[in-house]
């Protein structure tokens, strides 16, 4: 075990194997979501029928690259992996969350003022107000499958007891709009908002080294030298991956972990 504990914290990977099923389901439409699951769970409990080389780190690069980089969801690595973070599987109160996505349909609702803090209760008594509750309804079918409506959302609860969608706002909304109470959700909380000792991946270390290599100038080996500094200091296991995976790898990235970061 070389990573921190919380890395193989079960609760987050399973969290996490939801959200890459339903995600991947949606890019290959054509295999059945159940395959989908089974192949990604399988990815730690049989990495070497999957040709993955160590079954940990492998799994963390490849949801942060689906979510970083495929999907553009920053932060999602940050904060499931975060070791203050706290995630837990249970019903929540559908009329107290606040979605963070103002889905167009929700846009039409005369009257509904919009802003960070609006709940799903307050949409719901707008659309009410308004008459078109069956419409906003109607809307949302268009949207909805039986297979994605079936995956928990995931909230965060803020220090202050805020409920706040990071997946799941179609979803939440639904469940408000039919009338639901509660909804089947993961639910991260934290002391401090700030994610610390969390995720980076081998991709974004090997990426610095690149930087490094194709530098013309003392200037530009510095700067990129001290993204590297920053990573470290942001978490710990930025320096394990690096060590781990990267440092021996050529002469050029000991050269770089040897310069001195100037920040």
């Amino acid at each position: 075990m070389i990573y921190p504990e919380h890395i193989y914290d079960p609760k987050r990977k399973q969290l996490v194997i939801q959200l890459m099923a339903k995600e991947l389901s949606k890019l290959f439409p054509e295999i059945h979501s159940e395959d989908v699951l089974t192949s990604i769970t399988g990815w730690t409990e049989s990495p070497e029928h999957y040709h993955l080389e160590d079954s940990t780190r492998d799994f963390w690069d490849i949801f942060s690259a689906i979510f970083e980089q495929i999907k553009l969801k920053p932060g999602f690595t940050n904060i499931f992996t975060a070791e203050n973070y706290n995630w837990e599987r249970r019903e929540i109160t559908v009329s107290d969350i606040q979605l963070t996505s103002h889905l167009d349909q929700i846009k039409q609702i005369p009257g509904l003022s919009l802003h960070p803090q609006t709940t799903v209760g307050d949409i719901v008594t707008a659309a009410k107000n308004a008459s078109i509750l069956a419409d906003q309804q109607r809307i949302n079918d268009t949207f909805s499958s039986q297979s994605q409506d079936s995956y928990p959302i995931i909230v965060r609860r803020l220090p202050d007891g805020q409920i706040r969608v990071n997946d799941g706002n179609r979803r939440s909304l639904r469940a408000g709009l039919y009338g639901k109470e509660t909804i089947d959700a993961w639910v991260g909380s934290s002391d401090d908002d700030q994610p610390k000792n969390y995720w980076i991946p081998v991709g974004e270390l090997y990426q610095l080294v690149r930087y490094y290599r194709y530098s013309t100038t003392d200037e530009q080996k510095q700067a990129v030298r001290n993204m590297l500094e920053v990573l470290f200091q942001l978490s710990p296991i930025a320096r394990i991956n690096y060590d781990s995976r990267i440092a021996s790898e050529t002469d050029i990235t000991a050269e770089f972990l040897a310069m001195k970061p100037t920040i």
